[in-house]
């Protein structure tokens, strides 16, 4: 996944909060459902969540591919 993704500012993301995915400005059409879904799981079990293509899935899971998304810090 990407910030600014189509623009000269695109860069990877990889690691993200709930709160950064929601200033991305994912569009809706696009990854901002996915960024929601993995933000709100993520708040609501305090659990982690990865964003990721599935046949990439072993990669995300050992942190190769894909965004892991983890809860805010307290204080955020």
């Amino acid at each position: 996944m990407y910030e600014g993704y189509g623009t000269e500012r695109q860069r990877p993301l990889d690691d993200a909060t709930p709160s950064r995915l929601r200033q991305g400005g994912f569009p809706d059409g696009s990854m901002g459902p996915k960024t929601e879904a993995a933000a709100r799981f993520v708040e609501r079990t305090g659990g982690l969540a990865a964003i990721g293509a599935l046949d990439a899935a072993y990669e995300i899971v050992h942190g190769r591919s894909g965004t892991l998304v983890r809860p805010d810090l307290m204080g955020q």
